[in-house]
């Protein structure tokens, strides 16, 4: 599937305010059970993850 640029940015913007979300909503609860602690994790783990895939496409023609 290939996306115009413009797509992509929509696509980056529905990534980060999904991940932005889920650690917000952590924090807000502000429960540190070891459920949660996953949960954060791995919220973590994606954002960084679908950062480093959107920096590399940055060459391919990604907006900013």
């Amino acid at each position: 599937m290939i996306l115009a640029p413009w797509q992509l940015v929509y696509v980056k913007v529905m990534v980060h305010g999904v991940c932005f979300m889920l650690i917000l909503f952590d924090f807000m609860l502000g429960i540190f059970i070891v459920r949660s602690i996953e949960k954060y994790i791995v919220s973590i783990v994606l954002l960084l993850i679908m950062e480093k895939a959107f920096r590399e496409m940055r060459g391919l023609g990604g907006v900013c």
